[in-house]
């Protein structure tokens, strides 16, 4: 663009170069009694005054903008809708992204854009004119990540052909184009999701509800008007194996696959989530089976079962019906089914409300009526009403009767076994279960299909917020141990201001690290005021907690569940005669005085740039420097620090807050939960002379949290909600956070079950002073078994024994806390 020499108003446009490495900016003069909308400029770039000088492609061309988002320091994608009315304003940056399809959400057409020979063409000339390197961030699709996302820096979407770039050399002129998935469409990998224009619906149902059995036989009722014309078939229609059992013989229908465990007494059947298709009329279904609620091999494995279900079904894009499979002749709610309601509604978003339908099962033995438990299920939707607001329809319309029965008895006759007098029973049996069929059906395809990426994003934000809990305290933690430092060390510089004295000293900063690895062997360790013990720790002006009795090391536990505090889980570790006792075995304290630890955290010092005072050092030599300088680079340190401490507490707020508003049901706030169980903890050190400090500033993180929560429950009153966009830029600020804090990521792995390499630096004892405090002491024993030391942190963040120590004598190495 040509400049004038009158005022006008400029913006700043980017555009990534095809290397990905850099971008060639250009300032867009305006007038501003006439700014340009975006879709303006963004067709503005194509004009050949411009860098671009042509385009081609199998169909048409496509650009979209991103914007510059000051609040999170990064480029975001603009809303189309935006497209026509935001008008530019002085200063903004924006960046210009081509495509060759509409596949991204925001894209708009380029009239006229194509040409015939194919590729984009930069022009060399101007390349060489306008060259920047600056390198930018870009999100691209992987399989690997397990949000379907992973943060690019230096690449850009496209990919070049036949030629290798060097990073000094000009960036090739022919390209071709990878659209790049939209930032604010969806946290999840929509491209990877199923959407074939299938019918998808999903069973859900305790264990022996008999979900499978009815998959069976609605294929079964689909397939034959009637009875009649299915017994002279000889053919009984099955997508999965079955087995029954009538007097002393068992009778098998299809054989026995992995999934599904035909021969093994009391072990459950479906074992993990199956999807089942078939055609009726030009209607494509697919029915999807998961395990039960219930599940005989323990809680552990129904939490598992939940995580699977959740997995399957966010495969897809659209599911038209949740169908709950509920038992007709039950007389009240028993604890798995009011635990498997319970976790579909908590996994469920608010909008699939209207997508649950109910099948009554075993339907005869209650003359095929809904009998005791309608009013059950009554209450509990109700219930549901009153704490979120989430109406559930249950009436005719939605309730479906089913009695398996009359399948069974087709299984019989197929292998030989004849049923005297009773088959009018089972052919009442198929005359219900006949028509509730197709009467479901012909109900689900006038659903609403709901749309997955609303659930994926619930399980995205409950995954991280009841990881995040534990993490986020010991960051926060961490921070403001340095900035306490900070704080002491700049009242210390306000009595030493001596222009250039010993200034080169102050351009690196001390600052406390977190050193994390997990345990070969977790433990279960008491954490009482009995078995608690304060030490120093060397080098710093601290003390901090040696938990001294580890009650059971090696626990293999595995049912530990987080988001609760103090976890009744931990019951189940032998210590507590596997579940039967309430008091440890080893030290006789109780199981809510325990913690179950798979990690060890180590608290180290190190020397790091002061990149304030780096930046002052370009504007002046070293014998310029004066101590005022000093501590303005130390202030900008503290202004980080506490800038990271409040993105922690006001992300955790809004995941909270986003899991309140969209959930059909609420568990309890696990964050708040968590503090308060810290906040016990610490005031469980006092009695033993532990500081008062530490109860304080849990106390205070806290009430910022409840006041953080109570503040977007606010807004959300008036129309102003956590949405889903917001949880995807949640998690590129937490992204943001990784960088500056590294033990968020380590601790992320650990808890999500990703491997993650020993530090050989952290095994047994170290010997640098300032890295710990190192204590040998002779096992004096403890009732019933022997006591060993154990440092830790009570937030699973804990210390081990020093390897191939001597059978009566431990060394170990603990951190601050």
């Amino acid at each position: 663009m040509s400049r004038t020499d009158s005022p006008k108003h400029a913006i700043l446009i980017q555009i990534p170069l095809p290397n990905g490495h850099e971008t060639i900016d250009q300032e867009y003069e305006f007038d501003p009694k006439a700014p340009p909308t975006v879709q303006q400029l963004l067709i503005s770039v194509f004009d050949p005054k411009w860098i671009i000088e042509g385009f081609s492609a199998p169909g048409e061309i496509y650009g979209y903008v991103k914007e510059y988002n000051e609040k999170y320091e990064a480029f975001v994608d603009l809303d189309k809708n935006l497209y026509e009315v935001n008008e530019a304003r002085d200063g903004n940056k924006f960046q210009f992204w081509y495509t060759v399809n509409k596949q991204h959400s925001n894209a708009v057409l380029i009239p006229g854009a194509a040409t015939p020979e194919g590729g984009l063409t930069v022009e060399p000339e101007d390349y060489k004119k306008r060259r920047q390197r600056q390198p930018h961030a870009t999100v691209r699709q992987t399989e690997e990540s397990s949000d379907g996302f992973s943060l690019s820096q230096g690449r850009g979407i496209y990919r070049s052909q036949s030629h290798d770039t060097q990073p000094n050399e000009a960036p090739p002129h022919v390209c071709v184009f990878e659209p790049q998935v939209s930032l604010r469409k969806s946290p999840v990998s929509v491209d990877s999701r199923v959407d074939d224009g299938a019918i998808n619906i999903v069973l859900l149902g305790e264990t022996g509800v008999g979900k499978s059995t009815l998959i069976n036989g609605i294929v079964n009722y689909l397939a034959y008007p009637t009875l009649q014309k299915a017994e002279a078939s000889h053919n009984v229609l099955h997508l999965i194996p079955a087995s029954f059992r009538i007097d002393k013989q068992s009778i098998f229908i299809g054989s026995e696959e992995e999934n599904e465990k035909l021969s093994e007494v009391g072990q459950s059947t479906t074992q993990k989530p199956k999807a089942y298709e078939f055609t009726v009329g030009k209607d494509k279904f697919r029915i999807i089976d998961v395990p039960g609620v219930g599940d005989s091999r323990g809680v552990e494995q129904d939490r598992k079962n939940f995580d699977s279900i959740v997995e399957e079904i966010n495969k897809y894009a659209k599911i038209h019906a949740f169908c709950l499979l509920i038992p007709s002749n039950g007389s009240k709610m028993t604890v798995t089914m009011k635990y498997c309601l319970n976790e579909l509604f908590a996994n469920l978003h608010k909008d699939a409300a209207k997508n649950i339908l109910f099948c009554f099962t075993k339907a005869r033995a209650t003359f095929y009526q809904t009998a005791e438990m309608l009013p059950i299920i009554e209450d509990m939707l109700q219930s549901l009403k009153r704490e979120q607001g989430v109406e559930i329809e249950l009436n005719r319309s939605r309730i479906f009767p089913f009695d398996n029965e009359s399948f069974m008895y087709l299984c019989f006759l197929d292998n030989g076994v004849h049923i005297e007098g009773a088959r009018s029973d089972f052919e009442k049996s198929w005359n219900v279960s006949s028509e509730s069929a197709k009467r479901l059906f012909d109900t689900v395809k006038t659903l609403k299909p709901h749309d997955t990426s609303a659930m994926a994003a619930l399980s995205e934000a409950r995954r991280l917020i009841l990881n995040m809990v534990p993490i986020s305290a010991e960051t926060s933690k961490k921070i403001r141990m340095n900035k306490r430092a900070l704080e002491a060390e700049i009242q210390n510089l306000k009595f030493s201001r001596s222009r250039g004295r010993n200034v080169d000293k102050y351009l690196t900063i001390t600052e406390y690290y977190v050193e994390i690895e997990p345990l070969r062997m977790p433990s279960t360790v008491c954490a009482s005021k009995e078995c608690l013990e304060m030490v120093s720790v060397a080098g710093m002006n601290h003390r901090q907690p040696l938990y001294s009795q580890v009650c059971h090391e090696g626990c293999k536990l595995d049912n530990i569940y987080p988001g609760t505090y103090p976890n009744p889980a931990i019951r189940h570790c032998r210590v507590f005669d596997n579940g039967k006792g309430n008091f440890c075995l080893s030290c006789g304290c109780s199981w809510r005085n325990h913690v179950h630890v798979k990690y060890k955290q180590i608290y180290r010092q190190r020397q790091v740039k002061n990149s304030a005072l780096l930046e002052v050092l370009k504007r002046k030599s070293i014998h310029e420097m004066t101590m005022e300088d000093v501590i303005a680079s130390y202030e900008s340190q503290l202004r980080d620090l506490e800038r990271d401490e409040e993105a922690i507490k006001k992300m955790c707020a809004k995941f909270s807050t986003f899991l309140r508003n969209n959930s059909m049901k609420i568990k309890s706030d696990v964050y708040a939960e968590y503090l308060r169980h810290a906040v016990e903890m610490a005031e469980e050190e006092m009695l033993v002379g532990g500081s008062g400090e530490k109860a304080a500033e849990y106390e205070k993180y806290l009430r910022d949290y409840e006041n953080e929560v109570e503040l977007l429950q606010s807004a959300a009153s008036c129309g102003e909600v956590v949405t889903i966009e917001d949880i995807f830029e949640l998690k590129q600020e937490l992204a943001e956070l990784m960088k500056r804090h590294e033990e968020i990521e380590t601790l992320l792995n650990i808890a999500e079950g990703k491997h993650v390499q020993f530090s050989s630096a952290t095994q047994g004892i170290g010997s640098d002073a300032t890295t710990g405090y190192t204590r040998s002491q002779t096992n004096t024993g403890r009732p019933y078994m022997p006591r060993r030391s154990l440092p830790f942190i009570p937030s699973e963040t804990r210390c081990v024994p020093k390897q191939n120590y001597s059978p009566r004598t431990y060394s170990y190495q603990t951190s601050h806390y």
